[in-house]
């Protein structure tokens, strides 16, 4: 492990990890953000509340056992065990029971998750449900389908719960929902308009919201346990073939749009390029591509992905947040996951760079060491997992171990 860049991570988890220093950061938050309902704490929530710090602190227990971690992890998520446990709470990865279910399974917390788990059977039950209901409606909403809300953010947790038959019979409702929509018919099911009733229909092309996810997810789960289905197998050549036929190059950098406009016939139009980030950008949508290619041993789809990434580590797009989401964090974590899976010089070479970027980006004179910036320049100090300084501080720990954590697992990224 990389001591220097371990020593940073843990300094930026201890900040967000104090009560004092995290109370501080909320108040001011909430005074000052313009996304007042994502920026809102709960206890439950994944993304902004004590469930992703209980998985930051079972990373770092993981890493550095005894050491008080594992217990201060234990905390965390007991905070929010009524909330994800309640009948109604939402089944989504960032601010629902899924995703509080991700933060108990993971590695650091060991021997003393069951107790957080109580309510998995009924959890599992609803799981599969929702997954059956998406599949047999005609015209479900779009994020039914997503990282963020939707189905294919439960890729990382039903990951971890092989061997449970429950589980494994709710994966293969997933896989059945997520084939339904990587096809010329099933498009249709991520399309959305920008106003209701108005306007073309369009389908994102990212890895958050739209059709990068599905095949991210789909290709995950597919490697993890082997399915062995022709409809699954198709599905992912489908995904994989339609973003393809999206990127286009502009100054050197291989590019996808925002979203596209889903015509009569089914033909899609490019009104717009985006640049790297996980969220909606070029990086996750490559990264996506890449697992296709493992997925079903296609090296043209990974030979297509390692070409476009290489140029966004050439040629690096400004990303103003050191968030997760979409800013300087989620790119080193891409980038570090490339740089593994490929061994390539140019991707070590960007992943030392992007950490030098977060280390220049610590701010000593801030309450947790990273300012998340908003979309309207704002800049303030925010202890979230996805848009905030719990994600650095875990993106920071990935870069110094020696292998990919399990945490990053829910990101869609290995």
């Amino acid at each position: 492990m990389n001591t220097l860049i371990a020593v940073c991570a843990r300094q930026v988890a201890g900040q967000v990890a104090d009560a004092r220093l995290r109370r501080q950061a909320l108040a001011t938050l909430a005074r000052v953000t313009a996304k007042r309902q994502a920026n809102t704490w709960s206890a439950a929530g994944l993304s902004m509340g004590d469930a992703g710090l209980g998985l930051m602190s079972a990373a770092f227990a993981d890493q550095f056992p005894d050491t008080g971690w594992e217990a201060l992890g234990q905390e965390f998520l007991a905070a929010g065990l009524d909330q994800a446990g309640a009948p109604d709470a939402t089944l989504s990865l960032f601010s629902g029971a899924v995703g509080y279910a991700t933060a108990a399974w993971q590695p650091g917390l060991g021997a003393h998750r069951a107790s957080f788990l109580s309510f998995e059977d009924r959890l599992l039950a609803r799981m599969g449900g929702f997954a059956q209901g998406l599949t047999a409606d005609e015209r479900p909403a779009p994020r039914g389908y997503d990282t963020v809300t939707g189905i294919s953010g439960w890729c990382g947790y039903l990951r971890s719960r092989t061997g449970s038959k429950q589980a494994d019979r709710v994966t293969a409702s997933v896989a059945d929902a997520l084939v339904a929509v990587l096809s010329d018919d099933g498009l249709p099911r991520l399309s959305y308009r920008l106003r209701p009733g108005e306007g073309a229909r369009l389908v994102d092309c990212g890895l958050a919201h739209g059709v990068a996810g599905p095949l991210a997810a789909l290709s995950l789960l597919d490697r993890h346990h082997r399915f062995q289905r022709p409809d699954v197998e198709a599905a992912i050549h489908w995904g994989a073939r339609w973003l393809m036929a999206q990127a286009g190059a502009e100054g050197g950098v291989v590019l996808w749009p925002d979203a596209v406009e889903l015509g009569p016939s089914g033909r899609c139009d490019r009104p717009r390029v985006n640049a790297g980030s996980w969220c909606h950008g070029g990086s996750g949508i490559a990264r996506a591509l890449y697992l296709a290619g493992a997925a079903v041993g296609a090296p043209r789809y990974q030979e297509f992905a390692v070409d476009a990434f290489l140029t966004h580590c050439a040629l690096p797009p400004w990303l103003p947040s050191p968030n997760l989401c979409h800013g300087t964090a989620g790119q080193l974590l891409i980038t570090l996951a490339f740089a593994h899976d490929t061994g390539q010089p140019a991707f070590r070479h960007a992943v030392q760079r992007l950490v030098g970027e977060l280390f220049n980006r610590y701010r000593s004179d801030s309450l947790l060491g990273y300012l998340d910036v908003e979309d309207n320049g704002v800049a303030v100090d925010h202890p979230g997992l996805l848009r905030g300084a719990a994600g650095v501080a875990l993106a920071l720990l990935s870069a110094a171990a020696e292998e990919p954590l399990s945490w990053s697992r829910l990101l869609l990224i290995d």
